[in-house]
């Protein structure tokens, strides 16, 4: 759940006040977002879908 979306809310509804997690993505969700969707652009433009599968995995990884 990224912060600009509604899935971000439910998360925060269920966590404690000054969440790490929910401040962090308080902060850059927004910027991750952009930057998700300029890379899926990017690499959908330069047809590179195994860049940005390998990217997104990564991205992922880092916050589960």
């Amino acid at each position: 759940p990224i912060f600009p979306l509604d899935g971000f809310r439910i998360v925060e509804s269920f966590t404690r006040y000054g969440n790490r997690f929910c401040t962090f993505m308080r902060r850059y969700g927004s910027y991750i977002f952009i930057g998700l969707l300029v890379l899926g652009y990017v690499a959908n433009f330069l047809n590179f879908p195994q860049l940005v599968l390998k990217l997104y995995n990564l991205v992922l990884g880092w916050f589960i």
